[in-house]
């Protein structure tokens, strides 16, 4: 499923737009959530993938009265190899060169609990910032395969429907309460409606023989909805008292709404201009190294800004800013990818999942 890795290539490609265009385009970073839109198709992507992964072992083991443990064990060595390593590489790293923001929060972010640690103290650490969302991510994947591979087949879907629901209520309850905006946005329970939809429509997807009526007449529809209540909010927001409280609680489902049709097309594979451009390879590419582009993209950031800093560069046109620091970001993980992570990740073929 190829066009998968060039949606991710966009989602991380809006993150870096949110992080670095302030200092080029600062009128439009403020009209958009780019960076919250991006993080939301990859959780969308995270749900539908995990959960594949999940249901596929759990079949296999069913057929062959196999054990549930294995596949626990695989799952989390598998899901290990492939985020631990970089982020506690540049983690440590960065402690060791005493970069402050690492340093003040570097037992919560060791931890992975990043979130918890950014809603405690209602304020970013610019340099980790993004890392809140891998706190999600680690803390998700902790959670779901026990309800996936051990619940009932039954209450599968029942029970991730209530996740979906608990997460737009559990952010009401905190805006009502008057919680700051990161409590509100970073705990897992706020953005279980993406990664539940996603987990959704990896159930669907099976329970109905890969061909479910849902996707032809259920899935454009809720795309369609989805966009609608997402743009309106969006719009609207910043001028009426009401939509002030229901964009935090109703705009990242209408989001998770749009980007699960997204999924969906994209991993049976988009035909015509759509799909050229999702299957065109550097896009591709820069999929498959965007967990590095992700981990790296505010330390090149930090980085240019103190070798500016030191030697007095400015730039002499508007939009260098993104240039420099997106390229050197993309030429770290160019890097890190081949050197680092691969062979890390290479060492997974000693842990396979059951049946492959």
């Amino acid at each position: 499923m190829i066009q998968l890795d060039s949606l991710r290539c966009f989602a991380v490609a809006l993150v870096l737009f949110q992080h670095f265009a302030p200092f080029d385009y600062p009128e439009i970073t403020k009209k958009f959530p780019w960076g919250d839109v991006g993080v939301q198709l990859f959780f969308v992507l995270s749900g539908y993938l995990i959960t594949g992964i999940l249901l596929d072992s759990r079949t296999q083991v069913e057929k062959t009265c196999g054990q549930f443990r294995r596949i626990v064990k695989q799952f989390y060595i598998r899901r290990f190899l492939r985020i631990f390593p970089l982020y506690y590489g540049v983690l440590t790293v960065s402690a060791l060169l005493d970069v402050q923001p690492v340093r003040e929060g570097l037992a919560w972010h060791y931890a992975y609990l990043t979130n918890f640690y950014f809603a405690s103290i209602g304020d970013w650490s610019y340099t980790v910032t993004h890392f809140w969302t891998l706190a999600v991510e680690v803390q998700y994947y902790l959670l779901w395969p026990l309800l996936i591979l051990f619940l009932p087949r039954r209450l599968l879907i029942p029970s991730v429907l209530l996740t979906i629901g608990l997460a737009p209520i559990y952010r009401l309850l905190s805006v009502l309460s008057g919680a700051n905006e990161l409590a509100i946005y970073t705990l897992l329970p706020a953005n279980m409606d993406a990664l539940g939809m996603g987990s959704l429509l990896a159930i669907l997807s099976r329970s109905t023989g890969g061909h479910p009526e849902f996707a032809e007449r259920l899935l454009p529809v809720g795309a369609f909805a989805g966009l609608a209540l997402f743009g309106s909010l969006t719009l609207l927001h910043k001028g009426f008292g009401s939509f002030r409280t229901l964009e935090p609680v109703l705009s990242r489902t209408g989001m998770a709404l749009f980007f699960v049709w997204l999924v969906h097309e994209a991993s049976n594979g988009f035909r015509g201009l759509p799909g050229r451009l999702l299957q065109w390879r550097p896009f591709v590419y820069l999929g498959k190294i965007s967990y590095g582009i992700y981990v790296y993209h505010l330390f090149a950031f930090a980085l240019i800004q103190y070798l500016i800093g030191d030697i007095g560069l400015s730039f002499g046109f508007r939009g260098a800013n993104i240039l420099c620091w997106s390229g050197l970001t993309v030429l770290m993980a160019a890097l890190s990818f081949p050197l680092f992570e691969r062979p890390i990740t290479d060492l997974k073929r000693h842990f396979r999942y059951a049946g492959k």
